[in-house]
This record gives structure tokens, C-alpha cells and sequence, in this order.
């Protein structure tokens, strides 16, 4: 979705796909949505993030990585849910 989101030259299609995140957002736990969110919509590089959460970087590699996982199963049912 991110890719998709910095694609988009649609100024409509952009919001649409931004409400889309964010709505997925909300329904994941704080911690995943909170660094989900720093990463791909405010950019922050792993060593921001990991200075600001005090965290290792490998720390928020791996958090990372179980945030989209959990991401994408959220994403899965909330597409199901809206058709």
C-alpha cells in the first residue's frame, strides 16, 4: 500500500487510499500502528524511529516486520468486511 500511495498522481485516488491506511491503522495495536505510521506516512528513517522509541534499530526492524505482517492480515479482513 505504501508503494501504491507514493505512486498515485490522482489527487482522489490518494485520499482514498490514505483513509484506506489509516483505517487499517486503527485497528492494529498502538505500538505497531504507532511505528507503521512513523515509517510510511511521516518517514522517518529505523534510526529515527529507534531514537525515539528508545529502541535498538534491529529492535525496530524486527517490530517492523511484525507490524506489516499484522498490517496486511488486518488489511485482508478489512477489505472483507467492506465488500
Amino acid at each position: 500500500m505504501a508503494e501504491a500511495l507514493a505512486d498515485t498522481t490522482d489527487r482522489f485516488s490518494l485520499y482514498v487510499l490514505r483513509d484506506e491506511i489509516i483505517s487499517v491503522l486503527s485497528r492494529l495495536p498502538v505500538t505497531a500502528s504507532r511505528l507503521l505510521s512513523m515509517r510510511f506516512l511521516e518517514g522517518l528513517t529505523y534510526q529515527e524511529i529507534a531514537a525515539q522509541e528508545g529502541l535498538s534499530e534491529g529492535a525496530v526492524r524486527t517490530r517492523l516486520s511484525r507490524a506489516r505482517r499484522e498490517f496486511e492480515k488486518v488489511k485482508v479482513s478489512f477489505n472483507n468486511d467492506i465488500q
